[in-house]
């Protein structure tokens, strides 16, 4: 696994920028998806559902938490079953 990348915002703090393909935790929407693209000048990622569905950008995210990443799972292997 690469090394965890940071970049300086205009305050001068630094920010956690996801790899491609790990999981993030999207705080403005309260979804988890996986990071497909980082847009450094303008500070979003795009993100892309657990099981598919349209991307999706924002400005607001962190890191999941350990039950971020289990509510995610779980809502995948739901709609799984139930075939939504």
């Amino acid at each position: 696994m690469s090394e965890r990348r940071f970049t300086v915002n205009g305050s001068g703090t630094t920010r956690w920028v996801p790899n491609p393909d790990e999981l993030v935790t999207d705080t403005a929407h309260d979804r988890v998806g996986k990071m497909v693209a980082w847009d450094g000048k303008e500070h979003r990622i795009t993100l892309r559902p657990l099981d598919g569905g349209e991307m999706w950008d924002t400005d607001e995210y962190r890191q999941p938490t350990p039950a971020d990443r289990v509510g995610a799972h779980n809502l995948v292997l739901t709609r799984e079953r139930r075939g939504w």
